[in-house]
């Protein structure tokens, strides 16, 4: 793909040509009434694709969901343009079955020579303005032109005629008007080249996707948390295509896509800091279907050492975290889980929070209850809809095992969580599991169906 920029008729026309082998072309269908910035629109890009080249079309009486411009530009407003195996063609020419089909306003070039079909119509934006227009040489060769504008008198845009005259200077054989006006503008990766563009919303545009390779992936700055566009549209389709959710892949890297990056980033063992580079971006684009992974998992057995918990008739809380903890920790041996502590010893918070934070993806704190009633109770985080589903799992088994009321809750503190476990563990997911009122039901006491309901739980939770 080749970029340059000439000057025409006291006007700056940016000029993008490509070959279809370059560049995959599709049109993007708007939605009625609906606009958005260039920049957020990324079309349908392959796993092996990078969006790369954005160019405004005619969208013309977008309130209209009959709107040819927002549709398959079949109809009579304007003249329809196709696109079948690398060729443009322009009504009537066009071949059956078209890659798309979309409508632009009026032409400026039919084989070679100058074109007035549907100008009638546009007789009020016939003078000098920003343009885009399009179209494509004999040799195959496709060129976007954007003519600057409405900035006197360095800029003063194209008439309908010089854009005839640039088109054909230009070697194109057969070229249409698109858009102008504020709504021209052609994007190249993530830069804007011409400088007409307002801002303003648009209901489609047409999109060039092209193939990258990990060299080229490996040169980038690293992307992290605020960094926004196709690279990051790249990472979010990427993560979520490997099984990692980050939601929809709009090219803004939010708080969802840093922790999608960083549970990958955990899983493959590589460094979790939440920033994309070369080792992230090798071991994703590796990985290019989901894998059915195993995921890691740390145990917590609540209280220990100077502090006992609830203790109730000669219960110690403390001694059955630890005894219960253990022996979930066998039954679910095959995730291979880790333990915060294997004795009795002191663990404070910072210490107990640092072997979970973002270290694992799943958390099982432990703990045996007082004073709340005859029921087995689950907390999640206020901020995890997946930590919900995971206490719901585990307290539904437990529940039915002990023949107890169940209580799925969070709480909210003044920093947000009001548990630690909740507040202090970052990204992984951390259930604290009231497995019993010691209190009112300690008769109930029996470590190993409590133990299998909470390894039940989390099996089928995660689906094993």
């Amino acid at each position: 793909m080749k970029i340059s920029s000439k000057r025409y008729y006291n006007s700056t026309c940016h000029i993008i040509e490509f070959l279809p082998s370059e560049l995959r072309l599709e049109d993007t269908e708007g939605i009625p009434g609906k606009r958005e910035h260039i920049s957020r629109i990324f079309g349908n890009p392959r796993l092996d694709e990078v969006t790369w080249l954005r160019v405004n079309r005619a969208f013309f009486n977008m309130s209209d969901p009959k709107s040819e411009s927002m549709g398959d530009g079949l109809g009579d407003s304007f003249v329809n343009a196709g696109y079948k195996s690398g060729k443009i063609y322009f009504e009537p020419d066009i071949p059956a079955n078209p890659e798309w089909n979309v409508g632009t306003s009026y032409m400026l070039l039919r084989n070679g020579e100058y074109s007035y079909d549907n100008e009638n119509k546009f007789k009020d934006i016939l003078g000098k303005n920003p343009r885009t227009f399009f179209g494509q040489a004999a040799d195959g060769t496709i060129k976007f032109i954007a003519a600057d504008g409405r900035r006197w008198p360095l800029e003063q845009g194209l008439s309908s005629n010089e854009q005839r005259a640039v088109a054909k200077s230009e070697n194109l054989r057969d070229a249409a008007n698109l858009d102008g006006g504020g709504s021209s503008v052609i994007m190249v990766g993530d830069e804007i080249i011409n400088k007409s563009y307002d801002g303003r919303g648009l209901g489609n545009i047409f999109v060039g996707h092209r193939k990258y390779t990990l060299d080229e992936l490996k040169t980038l700055a690293i992307i992290k948390e605020g960094s926004q566009g196709v690279w990051v549209n790249l990472l979010q389709r990427l993560l979520n295509n490997a099984g990692f959710d980050c939601g929809s892949a709009d090219g803004i890297f939010g708080p969802k896509t840093r922790w999608a990056v960083v549970e990958f980033q955990r899983r493959k063992k590589l460094t979790v800091d939440g920033l994309v580079g070369p080792q992230t971006w090798e071991n994703l684009i590796r990985k290019t279907a989901p894998e059915k992974e195993l995921p890691t998992l740390i145990i917590d057995p609540g209280h220990g050492g100077t502090d006992p918990g609830a203790v109730h008739a000669g219960y110690i809380e403390k001694d059955l975290n630890l005894v219960v903890a253990k022996r979930v920790r066998e039954l679910l041996k095959e995730y291979s889980p880790d333990i915060t502590r294997e004795t009795d010893i002191t663990l404070d918070s910072g210490p107990r929070t640092a072997k979970v934070r973002d270290k694992h993806d799943y958390c099982l704190s432990i703990h045996f209850n007082a004073n709340a009633g005859n029921r087995t109770e689950c907390i999640h985080s206020i901020y995890s809809e997946r930590g919900k589903k995971l206490a719901e799992s585990i307290c539904k088994e437990l529940g039915q095992t002990l023949g107890l009321p169940q209580r799925v809750f969070c709480r909210e503190g003044q920093a947000g969580d009001y548990y630690f476990m909740h507040r202090l563990t970052g990204s992984t997911t951390t259930v604290i599991v009231e497995c019993l009122p010691l209190d009112t039901e300690y008769g109930k006491l029996h470590i190993e169906n409590i133990a299998l309901a909470v390894a039940r739980g989390f099996k089928n939770f995660v689906g094993l």
